[in-house]
């Protein structure tokens, strides 16, 4: 039980830090490298809302970031999920 809650905190941590220091940028590709490797896949479904949202943001600009990383050929963008290559 002490094991969840030292789990929990250090989340919480690690989600501060990445907002203090990180730009959003880097805290898209981190949420995003992360969620691959929570899911061991490299189709992540979800929407820019949904995404918008965990990171605190609007859809705008996650939109605009994740295009950039298309863009970029860091992933590809479809209908509710984003390939990473």
């Amino acid at each position: 039980m002490i094991g969840t809650y030292i789990h929990k905190y250090e989340l919480l941590i690690e989600s501060l830090k990445d907002k203090s220091f990180n730009n959003l940028e880097e805290r898209i590709r981190s949420y995003l490298l992360k969620k691959r490797e929570h899911l061991n896949s490299n189709v992540i479904q979800g929407t820019h809302q949904s995404i918008a949202q965990e990171l605190g943001t609007t859809r705008v600009v996650i939109s605009r970031i994740l295009k950039k990383m298309e863009l970029e050929e860091f992933l590809s963008i479809g209908r509710g999920r984003i390939i990473l290559n």
